[in-house]
């Protein structure tokens, strides 16, 4: 009986130790914005996997299709050829991985930010770093940071005018970062864009990395973060 006891004594040391050395193992969280797609990959050491890809829904133009003419003889001309548009069918790439409705919503709440409002979406992010910084001895690492972004106004004055406004917070944010995490960076790029015919270029990438135990507290704050809740629509009201 005591040799089976030391024997379950001994496993349940180890379980503890794997489950420290787990927690403190370094888990990332590869993301990727495009205009048209959005994807999160999680990353935990020689394993990579998509954990959500999200692909925004555009009118997309379907392939059209010649409707052959038929000849006859003695017979008044056929009309003109028809054109039926035959809409392209889904590929395997563009199918999107499920997630909980809280999950969905907090994250489509962080791209709609990104889009609307990016300067609320970095104060948000900025806030949860000073925390860690302050509350952790662990360091965070953002890693292949690709980052080129235009800037589009109404007309050129304004748009020159936001482009002076917003290179000055990026190079504050960018110092504000280095002094939380460590980053190494691809590519920072900034640019106006007067006609907006660069929009589509738009490119966000990076890997946020940290230890296991440190990256779950990161998530849960996030998770908690009353910016980025999801936007409920309101019941339509009986009559």
């Amino acid at each position: 009986m005591l040799a089976v006891l030391k024997i379950l004594a001994v496993l349940l040391v180890i379980l503890v130790v794997l489950a420290v050395v787990a927690l403190l193992l370094p888990l990332g969280f590869a993301l990727e914005y495009r205009p048209d797609r959005f994807r999160v990959s999680a990353v935990y050491g020689p394993f990579r996997r998509t954990v959500w890809s999200h692909r925004m829904h555009r009118p997309k133009q379907g392939k059209i299709v010649d409707v052959p003419k038929e000849t006859a003889t003695e017979a008044p001309a056929p009309p003109a050829a028809k054109e039926e548009v035959v809409p392209p069918e889904p590929s395997q790439e563009e199918e999107e991985e499920e997630l909980p409705s809280g999950a969905m919503g907090r994250l489509e709440r962080m791209i709609l930010l990104l889009e609307d409002n990016p300067k609320a979406l970095a104060d948000c992010v900025l806030g949860h770093m000073r925390w860690l910084h302050r509350h952790s001895i662990f360091k965070m690492s953002i890693r292949h940071a690709d980052v080129f972004w235009t800037v589009t106004c109404g007309d050129a004055a304004k748009t020159a005018i936001a482009y002076g406004a917003e290179m000055a917070a990026l190079n504050t944010a960018i110092a504000l970062v280095q002094q939380t995490v460590r980053l190494q960076s691809d590519r920072l790029w900034l640019e106006p864009d007067f006609t907006g015919n660069r929009r589509a270029e738009r490119k966000i990438a990076c890997t946020v990395s940290a230890s296991a135990i440190l990256m779950l507290h990161l998530l849960y704050r996030v998770w908690k973060d009353p910016l980025l809740q999801p936007q409920t629509q309101p019941e339509p009201q009986k009559i």
